[in-house]
């Protein structure tokens, strides 16, 4: 119900997913509270879109400064402890559409061109997402220093003996 009333016309590949997974937080750090994505449960999204648009308030100075979609998009993800959005627009010539809302810089063309394009880019090369394309903000720990890293290498289906 919550995706048909957001994304209207463009709710039918979402509303699919979301029937098996309301969301998902992808590459957690098993030591931190860091984690690469999170695709937000549906009922999370109109507050995670008004909190958007406060932290992109600054833009309404331009009436027509809406470069991400900020202002008629719907939050639907977020690199955590980022500040930084996926947007779908709603209404107009790119609706659909996936966009990354980074404060630290606008990207004109989106990051993918539908809900479908979104999920496979987020999973294809982790790796490389995370440390080139979405400005490295997911940061690893050991859990015993203050050292930091950024990941360079994604190995799949590893899993550790304790």
């Amino acid at each position: 119900m919550q995706i048909q009333k957001s994304l209207g016309v463009h709710a039918a590949p979402v509303g699919a997913f979301y029937e098996q997974h309301d969301g998902f937080i992808l590459y957690c750090d098993t030591l931190s509270d860091a984690a690469g994505i999170e695709l937000l449960p549906a009922d999370q999204w109109q507050a995670a879109t008004e909190e958007m648009r406060d932290c992109f308030a600054y833009l309404t100075e331009d009436a027509g400064n809406d470069p991400d979609y900020i202002f008629t998009g719907i939050a639907i993800a977020t690199v955590p402890h980022s500040g930084n959005y996926f947007v779908m627009p709603v209404k107009g010539p790119v609706s659909g559409k996936v966009f990354y809302a980074d404060h630290d810089g606008w990207y004109e063309s989106a990051f993918a061109d539908d809900f479908d394009g979104f999920i496979a880019r987020v999973t294809r090369e982790p790796a490389r997402l995370l440390a080139e394309e979405l400005g490295c903000y997911t940061r690893y720990t050991d859990g015993i220093s203050d050292a930091q890293w950024i990941p360079e290498t994604y190995f799949a289906d590893v899993t550790t003996e304790t």
